[in-house]
Formats: structure tokens, sequence, C-alpha cells
């Protein structure tokens, strides 16, 4: 359900689903902003939902940062993704006391592998066609010349990964049929295969029973399998 996105200095965000919670903070001056997020990780984007302070920690913070500017924190994406949801990959963002769009208004600069975006609007993004792999996102608050704004996080650049289908199903043969791999991961690679993800307790026996004979078949093949020529 909904929760709370965390964010430190405009590093990777913390969810937390109860209003209670503690966070270390490092020695420092420290930025925190915390915003509400949807199930599925969107900021909930108006003036009310969100709160953005600073905390000292130790005596060698530095210099307090202007809550009053423009700043752009990064929310999403984060981390991998897997399977189906590799396929679509949500990039949104965090805008305080600044918006976006309009005639002579300011801009967010996203990068996404190299390929340059103009975004005027504050609103979810949806990244499709992404590589295999790593991919790089960078976010950037620009002014109406198309300059970044200064601030200390109105430049950021993340990456995080992608493990599509195809390449799960590739690997997953790949290791049913690797004399390295383990029973364990064989087994676990057969599931893959069969596409066993739904957590419906009424399909789990029938596809255990599959996937134990496509397991035993593979790694317990005929004797004629095995067989071979000597000189």
């Amino acid at each position: 359900g909904q929760h709370i996105h965390l964010i430190v200095n405009n590093g990777p965000y913390s969810a937390h689903y109860e209003p209670g919670f503690n966070h270390q903070l490092e020695d420092g001056n420290n930025v925190v902003l915390a915003f509400l997020s949807r199930s599925y990780h969107e900021s909930v984007k108006n003036g009310k939902a969100f709160v953005v302070s600073q905390v000292a920690v130790g005596e060698n913070a530095k210099k307090p940062a202007d809550l009053e500017a423009q700043h752009l924190f990064y929310s999403r994406p984060k981390g991998t993704y897997s399977g189906a949801a590799a396929n679509k990959v949500l990039l949104d963002f965090f805008l305080v006391n600044t918006s976006i769009g309009g005639d002579g208004g300011n801009l967010v600069r996203a990068t996404i592998n190299g390929n340059e975006f103009y975004l005027d609007s504050w609103v979810p993004y949806a990244m499709e066609g992404l590589q295999n792999g790593e991919n790089t996102v960078v976010l950037e608050l620009l002014d109406k010349d198309g300059n970044v704004i200064p601030g200390p996080f109105n430049y950021v650049k993340r990456a995080f990964n992608l493990e599509k289908e195809a390449a799960m199903l590739s690997q997953a043969v790949s290791s049913i049929f690797s004399g390295r791999a383990s029973a364990r991961e064989r087994m676990d690679s057969v599931m893959t295969l069969l596409g066993d993800d739904d957590d419906d307790p009424s399909t789990d026996l029938w596809t255990g029973i599959v996937a134990l004979g496509v397991y035993f078949v593979v790694s317990f093949p005929p004797m004629y399998m095995s067989i071979q020529l000597l000189s």
C-alpha cells in the first residue's frame, strides 16, 4: 500500500510502511526529504504530501543547504528489475520549490543510456526498450536557457539493472544443462522455464510434478544418452 519514501542528501530512498521509524544519519549536514508514495513507488505530487528539513550531525557539519532554493530529487528507477517488470520501468523524481513546463519555464533533462529527453510535465514516466543488464539515468534541473540550476541535487546520475525474460530463460536453459549446476539450481531453473511466479497454490502441485519430471530427465538421462564410443 501507500508508504513513505525517505531520501537523505539525494541518495537512494528507503521505503517505510509505518508512520514512525528510525534512520541512521551520517556526520555532517543532512538534507532529509520524505514524501508519500503509492504502492508501486510513484511519488504523490502535491504540496501537502512531503516534508523537507536538514539535520546537522557532529561538529564538522558543512554549511546548511538553502531549502528555499529550487531542488530536484531522484526517486526511481532503483535496483534490479526482473522478468515482466523489466519491460516497462518507472522514471520518477520529486521537485521542491520549483515547477517545470509552461512558457519560459524550467525543464528536466533525462539522459537515458546517452539519449536525451526534455521533460516539461511533473508526472511519472515509463521507460521501455531498455537494454538488458546495466542502464544509466542522468537527471538535471534546467532553467529556461538550458543551464543546470545551481544546487546540490540538481544533477544526479544513477545506474540500475534489468534481467529481461528472454535473458532469464536463456540462463535457465544453460543452468539446466550445465554439469556445474547444483540440484537446487537446476530445479529453480525448471520452475523459471515453467513460469511459476503467480504464488497460486492450486497450480503449485502440477507445476512441481512437471518440474520434477523435467529435472530427472535432464539430471539422469537414459543410458544411451551417456554412452560414448571408445577408440
